[in-house]
């Protein structure tokens, strides 16, 4: 006698409806070229998304100056991209830079972002990369419905390049191996230079304007100098100690240009003099004795070394430096496409 009747096979094949497929609005928005479903359904496929995006619209929810948006403006005055198009590169740029911020945040185990747990401490490191990487393939999903298909290898091939500049940070801190000075800058081309080319790129791809400034000479400039400033701003801004923490960076390991110049050959400090030697070794026992942070008063300890070696001093006269070439650079420009006002006062707002 068969285990059940023809009645339970009934009710067993009635039971098992819910494993047959059906259409979701998800799926056929993502086919149609959309970043995210538009129109919103209490369906399960919209509450996995939620959980999806849940790590990103933490991250959007933080205070940000809106350095990004404020350069797309900027731009604008000389690319007159059309307003369909300058809003999809406003979406891209704000997914992109969300989907890198969360990876950073992991990578250097940062435990704060803008004063706030870090992603990964609210919704676990798993959690965090799965909904970095949607937010990455959802820009590149947005990035389609540009007007010039060109677009989307701008895209691609500027994530490859800032992917190999954070591989070269993560190399020297993994190996706790100084950069020279020309490597970190060539790090900070791809790394931080690499969304700011992507943005006026994209910008001069869809610009409808007959002829059009080049920017490549002032978004390298751009990058260095907004890199740059945030290391120095690590170091020295109570801002940055209340939205990261105390000397985050170096608590991360990382190379940043103050601490490349103590170390390298432009910084006063041989390379086996005791102070030399005092920070080299913090630095390589970093993570086996101290974990993921170091303690407050050996922090203060590589800041009195990088103090007598000049190198806060030296990086602030970089940044002046960048700050006036940069400036020289526009003047040039608004000599050919005109004044920009809002490029200025961006410079203006970043000043140290």
């Amino acid at each position: 006698m068969p285990p059940y009747d023809s009645c339970d096979e009934a009710s067993g094949t009635e039971k098992l409806k819910f494993l047959q497929p059906t259409p979701t609005d998800g799926y056929s928005a993502l086919q149609n070229g959309s970043a995210f479903p538009q129109h919103k359904q209490h369906s399960q496929y919209n509450m996995i998304q939620e959980i999806t995006l849940a790590p990103y619209k933490y991250i959007e929810r933080l205070p940000s100056k809106g350095v990004r948006n404020i350069l797309i403006d900027a731009l604008n005055i000389w690319f007159k991209v059309p307003e369909t198009s300058s809003d999809i590169i406003r979406e891209v740029t704000t997914l992109l830079h969300s989907s890198s911020l969360m990876f950073d945040d992991i990578e250097d185990g940062s435990a704060l972002r803008r004063g706030k747990p870090t992603a990964h401490k609210i919704f676990g490191v798993a959690q965090t990369i799965n909904s970095s990487t949607y937010v990455l393939m959802s820009s590149i999903a947005k990035a389609r419905l540009l007007s010039n298909k060109v677009c989307m290898n701008i895209l691609i091939d500027g994530v490859r390049l800032m992917l190999e500049g954070q591989a070269a940070d993560l190399h020297s801190t993994y190996l706790a191996e100084c950069p020279q000075e020309h490597e970190y800058l060539q790090m900070v081309d791809r790394k931080t230079g690499g969304l700011f080319r992507i943005i006026y790129q994209l910008m001069r791809a869809e610009s409808l304007e007959p002829e059009l400034p080049c920017l490549d000479t002032a978004m390298i400039l751009w990058g260095r100098y907004f890199q740059i400033r945030d290391d120095y701003m690590n170091l020295t801004s109570e801002e940055y100690t209340g939205q990261k923490g105390f000397c985050e960076d170096l608590d991360e390991g990382k190379f940043s240009f103050p601490l490349i110049h103590c170390l390298g050959g432009t910084g006063h400090l041989a390379p086996h003099t005791p102070r030399a030697l005092e920070m080299k070794s913090i630095l390589a026992s970093r993570s086996h004795l101290y974990g993921c942070g170091l303690p407050a008063e050996i922090k203060c300890h590589m800041l009195d070394i990088m103090g007598s070696a000049g190198s806060l001093d030296f990086t602030k006269l970089a940044l002046e430096r960048l700050e006036r070439d940069l400036r020289a650079e526009i003047e040039l420009l608004e000599r050919v496409a005109g004044c920009n006002p809002i490029l200025r006062g961006l410079i203006d707002k970043m000043k140290i």
